[in-house]
């Protein structure tokens, strides 16, 4: 309800009355010798004039609160700090999920086979460049097509270390992911992927996102998705028990890997199992 607009309209509406002469306001140094502050003396007085002089009461106690309490101000500059603080995380997270490498990961988990053939919409401009010149640099244009091995991983830096045993903490990637570097988009959704000039003298990357591997906290040792199936239908632990030791690991890329290992697609030696999102990407005409 809007009170303010109510007012209004009932004080309009009301039949005029005479003016009555106005009460001087009570003295607010009253009883047993009490002294209010003189900043909620002025509240007091001001209060009795304010139907005239609304506007110039609340100016002049502001700016008396201001002068008369600067730890208030301080601790408002303080919370507005925490709020500001608050707002860059939730946009470098926010960032960080919308990224190409955040929403492919988030489509693996929710949809994994069952969703739509990835194509250059996933990628950034940037990322579909740095690409290209990849290719171009493996000789695509004399062989006619090239595959790009597990050296990518060394030869594109970035601020995202790939290790299966630790590598970048959670807070880390989240940050690089935000800043939105080419080199990550190809590391963390392609890796190692084919290539290869088609009839129409495109390049066409081809790829399938999935994990071949992870390694599991509870024991310490690497599986494939063969091995890992086996362990499980073998009783030698749950899912579950390997989730819960995941999650209350050190989150860095490790800890991300795993999980999205065991909640996501997997990588089969009988490629008729395989698992993920496949890619189709035409870079357009090869020169």
């Amino acid at each position: 309800m809007d009170f303010s607009s109510q007012a209004s309209e009932t004080l309009s509406d009301a039949t005029p009355v005479a003016a009555t002469p106005k009460a001087a306001p009570k003295s607010v140094a009253q009883g047993d010798g009490f002294e209010l502050p003189p900043l909620w003396k002025k509240v007091l007085e001001g209060a009795g004039n304010f139907a005239e002089t609304g506007v110039e009461f609340v100016s002049d106690v502001a700016s008396e609160v201001v002068e008369t309490t600067p730890e208030v101000v301080e601790n408002l500059k303080e919370r507005a700090g925490v709020v500001s603080d608050a707002a860059s995380k939730t946009s470098t997270v926010f960032k960080a999920v919308t990224s190409p490498v955040g929403k492919n990961f988030l489509n693996d988990i929710l949809f994994g086979s069952l969703g739509s053939t990835g194509g250059k919409e996933v990628f950034s401009q940037g990322g579909l460049d740095l690409m290209r010149q990849l290719v171009l640099d493996a000789g695509i244009l004399e062989k006619g097509s090239v595959t790009i091995g597990k050296d990518v991983y060394k030869k594109l830096k970035s601020d995202i270390n790939i290790n299966q045993t630790g590598g970048t903490s959670a807070g880390g990637i989240v940050k690089a992911l935000a800043e939105g570097d080419p080199a990550d988009e190809i590391k963390l959704i392609l890796g190692q992927f084919s290539a290869e000039i088609d009839d129409n003298n495109d390049i066409i990357i081809t790829d399938r996102f999935n994990y071949n591997s992870f390694i599991n906290p509870l024991d310490g040792k690497e599986y494939n998705a063969e091995q890992y199936e086996a362990a499980i239908e073998q009783g030698n632990f749950t899912q579950l028990e390997v989730l819960m030791s995941i999650f209350s690991g050190e989150p860095n890329y490790k800890m991300v890997r795993a999980a999205g290992f065991v909640l996501g697609s997997k990588d089969y030696k009988d490629d008729a199992r395989d698992e993920g999102r496949e890619f189709k990407i035409n870079l357009g005409p090869a020169s």
